[in-house]
C-alpha cells in the first residue's frame, strides 16, 4: 500500500495512523499502552510516535470515544481487506481481549468487503442486545446506515434480521428528521430497503405514511393500507399507533379538539402495548402536537381544569419527557404556556438555550425558534434554515417571514391555520381571579405551609407543615423537589410558585439561596440543618444595604461594591453570603438599585477630574445606595511635593541568574504608586498608612534621574533594555553592578525586592569578617564560627544556611529585606567548605566534616584568602600523619615470596599510605588481577603492629590459607573456623598473626571478634555487607582496628546504597548519615553535578583497574549468544504461565481480565522463577513432562563438538542445581565424564575437584553459578558455557573470570545459551539497557537507579 492509495480514501491519515485505526477497529477499542508498545516494535517506530498518532485519532472524525466511529467502521475494514490483508495477523498477534460485538463487527465487515452475503447473513449475532440499549456504540443500525448507499442495497439488506430492520428504519427516520434532511425521496429509499430485506413491508407503511404527512400534509390514503399506490395490498394491516396519531393532528387543524384528544388517547393505548414508555409519545413532533392538543382542550373547556391538570401532570411526570432531551420542547411548552409572570419570556429563553446546549441539532434549533416566537422572547433566532418538514414550517410561519403564497399552500395542505398562535396565554387578571378562588378554597381546609432547609447556600430540603389545633406547626413531611418545581403541591402560595418557576430555569451550579431569600427574607420559613432534628434551627439573616466605594488611587478613582458584579450577567434580585454557622448576609435589590449598580459598575475606574461628579452623585444616592469615599472629605486630604527618586524593581526569572528589572518613578517613596518616569498626570493620589495624600510630581527630576540610570546601565552592563524602562539581566555580575551603584546613590535610587518592598544593601562581606574554629571528635571534625555583620554577628551555621538558600547568587540575606554581598574569595571558601561538610552536630550546633577529608579541609582553610581559622591539636596531628605517609616511600616487604607486577606494586603502595594515616581503602580491581597478593604484601608491611583479621566467604578460606603459605610463610595463619576454642584463639592472636574467618562465624562470634582491637581488618568479597540492615553488616561495622581494607571486583551491583555501606565500614561518617546520603545522592541519580561530587569524594579511597588497562599479555575473551528455539509444545506451556502472570499483575486490565485475575492465586516473584525454569526445561516445573529440553539438546551438540578435541577444557555454569542435574544425566547417557561442584560441596572436596580439573583428564566441570563464582582458579579451561542468564551481568563476569585471569595462556570462549522469545531474552535486553552500576559510578557517567517495577513487569509482557 502506498501513501497515494491511502490518501484517495483517507486523505488526512498517514500509514502509521491508519494502521493504528485498523488495530482499534479489530480490537473494538484503543489497546492498552503495553500493547501499543508492541505495535510500535512491530511497525519499527518509536513508542512516542504511536502514542502521538493515537491522540490525533482521538480528536479526529474517525473516532468516537475509544472506538472507531460507526460511520467509518466498515470503510476501514474494507480498505484493510482489499489493500493490506496481512495486517490482520499483526492485529491478532497483539493478543488483547476482544468483546463479542467487536469480533462480530470485524467478521461482518470482512464478509461485506468480500461480498459474501450468504455467510454474512449466517454469521452468529453477539448476545449483546441488553448492552446495546445502554451503549449507543453497540447499536447495529449506526454501523449499517452509512454504507447502505455504497453497497448493493438488495444484497446488504438481505443480511439483516427482523429486529435489525426495525432498528434501522427507526434510526434512518429519526436521524434524518433530526438533521432536517428527511425528504420524500428519502422515504422512498427507506421503503425500498424494507421491501428488499425480505420483511413484510406492510408492517412499516403506517409509520412511513405518517412521516409523509409531516413532510407535505394532505390526506393519507389509510384505507388502502399501502404506502403508495404503486404497492399492491397483500393483507389487511392491523391497527397501529401512527394512524390515529396522524389523524389526531388533522383533527386539530380542523378545530375538532374532542376528536383529536380521543384519537391521541387511542394512539397512546396502542403505543403502550409495544413501548416501554407509558402515557406519552417518544416522537418529537407527535409529543409536541399532543401538548398543543391538551392546551387547546383546556382553553376550549373540552375538559375541566382538574382533568386537564391530571393529564398534563401524567405527561410531565413521565421520565422520558422530564429528563429526555428529545422532548424538551414539549416540556417547555406545557410548563410555561399557562404560566403568567413578568419574567416568563426570560425563563423560556433560558430553557431554550439549555435545550440547545444539551442537543444542538437543526431540529432542536427549529423547535427553539417556534418556542421563542410563541413566548415573544425578542428577535433572537436559533436557526437560519427553514424546516423541510411542512408541518413545522407551517407552525414557524407565524414567527418567521415566509411568502404569502407559500403560507396559503401550507394552510391548504394541513387543513387550517397554524395551531400554536391560537393558544392564547391568560391575562394577569385571569390568573389573579383564579388564584383568589383557589386561596378561598384552601382557607376552608387545614392550613399548610412550605418551609425550606439550607446547607450553606444550597437548598437541602423542602418540607410541608400542617398547623395543629393549638396554632403550632407539626414536624412536616419532605417534598419531592421535582414535583415542587412542577408546582404539584396545593399548599404552595404565590411566593412558592415564583420560587418553583425560577428553580426550573436556574443554572445547575448556581445555589438556590438567592432565589428563595429574595421571596422569603424576613419570614419564618427559612431554616438550616436537617428537618429530622428538632427544634428546627431558623436561619439568621442580616440584611445589608447595597454599597459603592470610590477610592482615589494614583491617577484614577477606583470603583468597588459589596455587590459582586459580572459584566456578562445581569444582577440578581438577592445576593446572599454565609457569615457564620446558620448566619447569612443578604442584599435585596429593587429595580432602581439594580439599574444604578449595573450602570455604575460597568467600569471599575474613573479619571481624577471626575471627583466633583462623584461627590454630586453621592448626594443623589443618599437613601438609595450607601456611598463611601475619601473624596467626600476633601478638606482632610494632605498635599505634598514629590521628588524625582527612581525605584528599581528586581524580579528573578525561572532561568537561573536571569533577572527582570523595571525602573519606575517613585513620586512618594513611602507610598504605593509607581509611574513611568516623567510621564502621566502631574497631580496624583497615593496611599500612606491607609491615608489618601495628594502628590505634586516633579516630572523633570524623574526624567533626569532615569536618564542618568539608563546611561550607567548601557555603559557598565550593556544594552540590556527590552522595553522602555525595562531591562533583562542574564548574569549575577550584571545584577551586582546595578545593586552596588544604587547602594552608592541612595538619595536618587531605591531598590525594591519583591515588588513594592525596599531591598536594603548593607555592604560587602569579606573573608576577614569570618572566624572559624576546628575541633576533633572520634570520626569527624566540628566546625564553628562567627561572621561580623553591621550591628551584629551570624554563626557560621547561619551563614552556611543562608548561602544555600540565597535567591541571588553571592548575596546573603541578613535581615528583613537586608542583604550583603560576599566577595569572590569568601564565596569560594564557603562553596568549598559546603562541599566537604557532611552533616551537623545538634548538641554543639556545629557543622561536621569527616576526618578522612582532613586534607581537603586543610587545603580550604589554608588558602590565601584571609580566613581566620583555628585548628586544634587533633586536626594538626592527623594532617601531619597524612603528609608523612605520602612523603615516605612504601617499600615492598622483603619477606614477600612473590614479584609484584607494576600495577600490583602501585596498589600495595596506595593501600600502605592510606592505612598509615588511618584511612580505609577499597581495592576494586577486576577479578583475576591479584587483589589477594597485594593485600598479603600490606599484611606483611603492617605485621609488627598487631594481629590482623581477614573475613572471606567460606569458599575462599582454603584459598587464602594456601596463598598465605605460598607468598608470606613468615605470617602465622589462624583459621578459627577449624579451632575448637574460637574465643581463646581470637584473644591470643598477636603481632605476626593473621586470623582467618568466614562471614557466618563473624556473626556467631561477634562478641569475641569485636572485643579485640585489630591491627588490620580485611573483608574479601566485601559486597557481602552491602545491605546495611543485615546481621552480617552490623557485625562488620562493630569491628575496630587501626586500618580497614575491603576487596571486591564489584563494589556496586545494584544501587548507590551499597556504596554508602562499604564506605561506612572503611571510613565511618565520610559520606554523612544515611538519610542525608539518600536525599543528596540516591534521590538525584541523574544529576551529573551531584554524581561528580560523589566521585570526587570517593576517588582517593577506591582503586579500580580493569584487565584491559593493565594486562597486555592476557589472551582474548570471545563471547557470543546461541539462541535456542523452543518446540511449539514447550512454548505453549511457557506462554500459558506468562499470560497468567501478565493478566494478574499488569496495571491496566479489561473487564474480562479483571475477572480472570481474581481467580489466579499466584505470587509474582515465584512465577518469575517458574518462567526462568521453563525456559531451561519444562520438566523442572512439571516433573511428568517426558520430552527432552530443547536447551539440553543444544548443549549435547556443543558437548559432542568440544569433546572431540581432548585439549578442550569446559566450565558449565547454571544457577539452578536441579537443571545441572539434568545436564549431568544427559552427559552420563552420552558417556561423557564430568566433575560437579555446588554449594553443598565440602571445602576439602572443592579444592580436590579444582586440582583434578587443572591437572587431570576431566574435560567438563559442572558448577553452580553462586558456588563457583568466587575463589576458584580454573585457568585450565578455555570454554565457559552459561546455561541461563542472571539479572546482574557482574555475577556472570565473576564466573567467566574463573578461567579468564592471570595464568591463562589460551583464548577463552564464553557461550551463553538463551531460549528465544522468553524471559531470558528480556534479561539480555536489560543487560544492554542498564550498564553495570559499578562502571557508571566509578567511571563518573550518569545513571544509578536500581531495577524499576515497570522493568520487572516488562519481563512478563509478550516478547517483541
Amino acid at each position: 500500500m502506498t501513501e497515494q492509495t491511502l490518501h484517495e480514501h483517507f486523505p488526512d491519515l498517514s500509514i502509521l495512523e491508519f494502521k493504528i485505526l485498523g488495530t482499534i477497529a479489530y480490537h473494538g477499542e484503543i489497546p492498552a499502552k503495553y500493547h501499543l508498545r508492541s505495535l510500535a516494535h512491530k511497525s519499527r517506530c518509536r513508542e512516542e510516535e504511536v502514542l502521538t498518532a493515537v491522540e490525533k485519532l482521538r480528536k479526529s472524525e474517525y473516532m468516537e470515544g475509544e472506538k472507531v466511529a460507526p460511520k467509518h467502521f466498515f470503510h476501514v475494514v474494507d480498505f484493510v481487506m482489499k489493500n493490506v490483508p496481512q495486517w490482520e495477523k499483526t492485529y491478532a498477534w497483539l493478543q488483547t481481549f476482544r468483546y463479542d460485538f467487536s469480533e462480530y463487527l470485524w467478521e461482518l465487515g470482512k464478509l461485506i468487503s468480500q461480498e459474501n452475503w450468504a455467510a454474512a447473513a449466517a454469521l452468529k449475532r453477539p448476545n449483546s442486545s441488553t448492552q446495546a440499549k445502554r451503549q449507543p456504540s453497540m447499536r447495529m443500525e449506526r454501523y449499517l446506515a452509512p454504507i447502505l448507499g455504497q453497497k448493493d442495497d438488495c444484497r446488504l439488506a438481505s443480511v439483516l434480521i427482523k429486529d435489525e430492520v426495525d432498528s434501522l428504519v427507526d434510526y434512518l427516520l429519526d436521524s434524518r428528521l433530526r438533521e432536517n434532511a428527511l425528504t420524500l425521496d428519502g422515504l422512498d429509499e427507506i421503503r425500498n430497503i424494507i421491501d428488499k430485506s425480505g420483511m413484510d413491508a406492510l408492517e412499516y407503511d403506517d409509520k412511513l405514511m405518517m412521516y409523509r404527512y409531516f413532510l407535505q400534509g394532505g390526506t393519507p390514503d389509510w384505507k388502502s393500507g399501502r404506502y403508495t399506490s404503486s404497492f399492491s395490498l397483500k393483507r389487511f394491516q392491523p391497527s397501529s399507533p401512527w394512524r390515529p396519531a396522524c389523524k389526531a393532528i388533522a383533527k386539530l387543524y380542523s378545530n375538532d379538539f374532542t376528536g383529536a384528544l380521543g384519537l391521541f388517547g387511542e394512539a397512546l393505548k396502542e403505543l403502550d402495548k409495544e413501548s416501554s414508555v407509558r402515557g406519552t409519545f417518544d416522537n418529537r413532533i407527535l409529543s409536541f402536537f399532543y401538548a398543543i392538543c391538551l392546551l387547546r382542550c383546556e382553553l376550549s373547556s373540552v375538559m375541566t381544569d382538574q382533568k386537564i391538570t391530571e393529564v398534563k401532570d401524567k405527561f410531565l411526570k413521565s421520565r422520558n419527557v422530564y429528563y429526555g432531551k428529545e422532548l424538551a420542547a414539549t416540556r417547555i411548552l406545557l410548563m410555561y404556556a399557562t404560566f403568567e409572570h413578568a419574567n416568563c419570556p426570560e425563563y423560556v429563553k433560558g430553557e431554550v438555550n439549555r435545550m440547545i446546549i444539551e442537543d444542538n441539532c437543526p431540529l432542536t434549533r427549529i423547535f427553539g425558534d417556534i418556542l421563542l416566537g410563541y413566548f415573544k422572547c425578542g428577535q433572537e433566532v436559533m436557526s437560519n434554515e427553514m424546516p423541510i418538514a411542512g408541518i413545522l414550517k407551517h407552525e414557524l410561519s407565524s414567527y418567521k417571514p415566509i411568502g404569502i403564497s407559500e403560507k396559503k399552500e401550507l394552510a391548504e395542505a394541513f387543513g387550517g391555520k397554524p395551531l400554536l398562535p391560537q393558544i392564547r396565554r391568560k391575562d394577569s387578571w385571569e390568573i389573579a381571579f383564579r388564584d383568589i378562588r383557589q386561596n378561598l378554597i384552601d382557607s376552608k381546609q387545614a392550613e399548610k405551609r412550605i418551609i425550606y432547609f439550607f446547607d450553606g447556600l444550597w437548598l437541602d430540603n423542602i418540607v410541608e407543615q400542617t398547623r395543629r389545633d393549638d396554632g403550632t406547626w407539626d414536624a412536616g413531611i419532605s417534598l419531592s423537589r421535582k414535583q415542587f418545581m412542577n408546582e404539584g403541591y396545593g399548599s404552595m402560595n404565590d411566593a412558592d410558585r415564583r420560587i418553583a418557576a425560577q428553580m426550573r430555569v436556574r443554572v445547575v451550579d448556581v445555589p438556590e439561596a438567592g432565589i428563595i431569600f429574595n421571596e422569603l427574607c424576613g419570614s419564618d420559613r427559612l431554616f438550616v440543618g436537617q428537618p429530622y432534628t428538632q427544634p428546627f434551627q431558623p436561619a439568621e439573616i442580616e440584611q445589608e444595604q447595597p454599597k459603592i466605594t470610590f477610592k482615589a488611587y494614583g491617577d484614577c478613582i477606583s470603583i468597588t461594591s459589596n455587590v459582586p458584579y459580572d459584566r456578562n450577567k445581569k444582577l440578581g434580585n438577592c445576593i446572599v453570603k454565609v457569615i457564620g454557622d446558620g448566619k447569612y448576609s443578604a442584599i435585596i435589590l429593587n429595580d432602581l438599585q439594580r439599574d444604578i449598580l449595573e450602570r455604575i459598575l460597568q467600569t471599575d475606574k474613573l479619571p481624577l477630574h471626575a471627583a466633583g461628579e462623584v461627590r454630586l452623585l453621592a448626594e443623589r444616592l443618599d437613601g438609595i445606595i450607601d456611598v463611601e469615599s475619601d473624596l467626600l472629605l476633601a478638606e482632610s486630604i494632605q498635599t505634598v511635593e514629590g521628588g524625582g527618586k527612581i525605584a528599581i524593581r528586581i524580579t528573578p526569572e525561572e532561568k537561573e541568574h536571569d533577572y527582570h528589572v523595571q525602573m519606575l518613578a517613585a513620586p512618594l517613596p513611602e507610598g504605593e504608586i509607581r509611574y513611568p518616569a516623567g510621564e502621566g498626570d502631574p497631580i496624583i493620589y497615593d496611599q500612606v498608612d491607609g491615608k489618601t495624600t495628594i502628590v505634586l510630581r516633579n516630572l523633570e527630576a524623574e526624567q533626569s534621574n532615569y536618564e542618568i540610570l539608563h546611561e550607567f546601565i548601557c555603559e557598565k552592563i550593556g544594552d540590556v533594555f527590552t522595553d522602555f524602562m525595562t531591562a533583562r539581566l542574564s548574569t549575577s555580575q550584571s545584577l551586582l553592578t546595578l545593586l552596588e551603584y544604587a547602594y552608592e546613590h541612595q538619595e536618587t535610587f531605591m531598590l525594591e525586592w519583591p515588588r513594592g518592598r525596599e531591598l536594603k544593601f548593607k555592604g560587602i562581606m569579606k573573608p576577614a569578617d569570618v572566624d572559624i574554629q576546628v575541633s576533633t571528635n572520634v570520626d569527624w571534625f566540628s566546625i564553628q564560627g562567627q561572621v561580623k555583620i553591621p550591628g551584629s554577628t551570624l554563626s557560621f551555621k547561619e551563614l552556611l544556611e543562608r548561602y544555600r538558600d540565597a535567591e541571588i547568587d553571592g548575596y546573603i540575606q541578613i535581615g528583613e529585606n537586608e542583604f550583603m554581598r560576599m566577595t569572590q574569595a569568601l564565596k569560594k571558601h564557603i562553596e568549598d567548605l559546603d562541599g566537604v561538610i557532611n552533616g551537623s552536630d545538634k548538641s554543639t550546633k556545629s557543622q561536621t566534616v569527616g576526618k578522612y577529608d582532613v586534607g581537603a579541609l586543610a587545603e580550604i582553610l589554608g588558602e590565601d584568602g584571609g580566613l581566620h581559622a583555628q585548628m586544634d591539636e587533633g586536626f594538626l596531628s592527623l594532617l601531619s600523619r597524612m603528609r608523612n605517609a605520602y612523603d615516605r616511600p612504601a617499600e615492598v616487604p622483603a619477606s614477600l615470596n612473590a614479584t609484584l607486577r607494576d600495577y600490583q606494586k602501585e596498589g600495595y603502595e596506595w593501600m600502605a599510605r592510606l592505612t598509615e594515616w588511618g584511612a580505609g581503602a577499597c581495592l576494586a580491581d577486576d577479578m583475576g588481577l591479584g587483589k589477594t597478593v597485594q593485600t598479603i604484601a600490606l599484611l606483611l608491611h603492617r605485621a609488627d603492629k598487631g594481629a590482623s583479621l581477614i573475613v572471606a566467604p567460606k569458599s575462599l578460606i582454603l584459598n587464602w590459607e594456601k596463598e598465605m603459605q605460598k607468598f608470606a610463610p613468615s605470617l602465622n595463619v589462624i583459621n578459627i573456623n577449624s579451632e575448637k576454642d574460637k574465643k581463646s584463639a581470637i584473644q591470643k592472636a598477636a603481632a605476626g598473626d593473621v586470623v582467618l574467618t568466614t562471614y557466618g562465624v563473624l556473626v556467631t562470634q561477634k562478641d569475641a571478634l569485636t572485643a579485640k582491637h585489630w591491627n588490620t581488618i580485611c573483608l574479601d568479597e566485601a559486597h557481602y555487607i552491602k545491605n546495611r540492615m543485615t546481621r552480617t553488616s552490623r557485625a562488620a561495622m562493630a569491628l575496630t582496628g587501626e586500618a580497614k581494607v575491603i576487596l571486591t571486583g564489584t563494589p556496586l551491583q545494584n544501587h548507590l546504597g551499597e556504596m554508602w555501606n562499604l564506605f561506612q565500614f572503611i571510613n565511618p561518617g565520610m559520606l554523612g548519615p544515611w538519610q542525608q546520603f539518600v536525599d543528596k545522592y540516591i534521590k538525584s541519580p541523574w544529576d551529573e553535578l551531584v554524581q561528580r561530587e560523589l566521585k570526587d569524594r570517593t576517588m582517593p579511597f577506591i582503586l579500580r583497574r580493569t584487565k584491559d588497562e593493565v594486562l597486555d599479555d592476557l589472551p582474548e575473551k570471545i563471547s557470543y549468544e546461541q539462541m535456542v528455539e523452543l518446540t511449539p509444545e514447550e512454548l505453549q506451556i511457557y506462554e500459558k504461565i506468562r499470560k497468567d502472570v501478565e493478566v494478574k499483575f499488569k496495571k491496566h486490565k479489561t473487564a474480562e481480565e479483571k475477572k480472570l485475575a481474581k481467580t489466579l492465586n499466584i505470587s509474582f516473584f515465584q512465577e518469575l522463577t517458574r518462567l526462568r525454569l521453563l525456559a531451561n526445561s519444562v520438566s523442572l516445573v512439571y516433573p511428568e513432562w517426558q520430552a527432552e529440553s530443547s536447551k539440553i539438546a543444544a548443549l549435547r551438540d556443543i558437548v559432542s563438538s568440544l569433546g572431540s578435541r581432548k585439549d578442550n577444557k569446559v566450565l558449565i555454569f547454571s544457577q539452578f542445581t536441579s537443571f545441572l542435574a539434568q545436564v549431568g544425566q544427559m552427559m552420563k547417557d552420552a558417556g561423557v565424564d564430568y566433575l560437579y561442584l555446588d554449594g553443598q560441596t565440602a571445602m576439602d572436596e572443592r579444592q580436590r575437584l579444582v586440582d583434578e580439573f587443572q591437572s587431570g583428564d576431566s574435560q567438563f566441570f559442572l558448577i553452580s553459578l553462586k558456588a563457583g563464582g568466587l575463589g576458584l582458579n580454573l585457568t585450565a579451561a578455555n570454554y565457559v558455557i552459561l546455561m541461563d542468564p542472571w539479572w546482574n551481568p557482574s555475577i556472570e563476569d565473576q564466573a567467566t573470570d574463573r578461567a579468564h585471569r592471570i595464568g591463562q595462556e589460551r583464548n577463552v570462549t564464553v557461550i551463553r545459551l538463551v531460549s528465544a522469545n522468553t524471559i531470558e531474552e528480556k534479561i539480555l535486553k536489560l543487560h544492554e539497557d542498564k550498564q553495570s552500576l559499578s562502571d557508571r559510578i566509578l567511571d563518573g557517567t550518569s545513571g544509578s537507579a536500581a531495577l524499576t517495577m515497570d522493568e520487572i513487569l516488562d519481563m512478563v509482557s509478550p516478547y517483541r
